[in-house]
This record gives structure tokens, sequence and C-alpha cells, in this order.
């Protein structure tokens, strides 16, 4: 637990010394297993809520990366993943069928993550310092 708790504070450190996904602990818990939740949302009937507590809790994790170490590609994907946890909780109450949902916050959080990962690729780091090259 101890872990868990050093992994979540907040330093005034930048770079890979306060990323969260170097710390197996704090990256099981932000990634691989809402990632987990989400695979095994695809075979049970509460898929919806299974998705949104993971894209929450993936999004958190994103957030609070952005803040210790300015990790690049979370710069999107942490609001991306949060509007899609709010598109899956409130899907009922806009009346569009879950399909449609699903597939926007499926294919929406691919195609975003993989932009914030070619963020880094073309930007030649993990790391926003500030200024773009």
């Amino acid at each position: 637990m101890r872990d868990v708790y050093q992994a979540c504070i907040c330093t005034a450190n930048s770079g890979a010394t306060s990323d969260l996904t170097t710390n197996r602990v704090a990256c099981m818990l932000f990634w691989h297993l809402p990632c987990l939740l989400a695979i095994l949302g695809t075979t049970f009937g509460v898929r919806r809520w299974l998705w949104t507590l993971a894209l929450l809790v993936m999004g958190t994790g994103c957030f609070i990366n952005t803040t210790r170490c300015n990790r690049l590609h979370c710069y999107l994907t942490g609001p991306l993943f949060l509007c899609g946890a709010c598109f899956l909780a409130s899907m009922k109450f806009i009346g569009l069928s879950e399909s449609v949902f699903v597939f926007t916050c499926f294919w929406g959080g691919m195609i975003g993550t993989i932009v914030g990962y070619s963020l880094e690729w073309v930007c030649g780091s993990k790391y926003y310092n500030g200024k773009m090259a």
C-alpha cells in the first residue's frame, strides 16, 4: 500500500523519475486493471458500466501523470478518457443506442491514444517541456 501512496504523491520533479508508468503498482492500478475491466466488459452485459469505470480510472491516472511529469500523450488521453466515461454514463439520458456510444468511445479512445503516442514519436520526447520543437 505504501507503493501506491508514494506513486500518487505529486512531485515538482519533471521527467521519468515521477512518471507513474515507471511504477509497477501505479501502472497496474491506473491502466492495466482498467484495461482488463474493459476487456471483461465486452463479454458481459454490464459493458457500459465497466467501460465507464475503466475510462474514469485511466483518465484520472493520465491527469495525475500530466501534473507529475508532463507526459505528452496524457495531455490528450486524460480529457479523452474522461469525456468517454461521461458519454457512456449519460448514454441512457441522451437516448442513443448503446452500440453508437460503444462504437464512438471505443474508436475515439483508440484513435486518440494512437494520436497521443504519435505526438511523442514526432516530438522526439515523452515529456512536454513547455515548448514544442
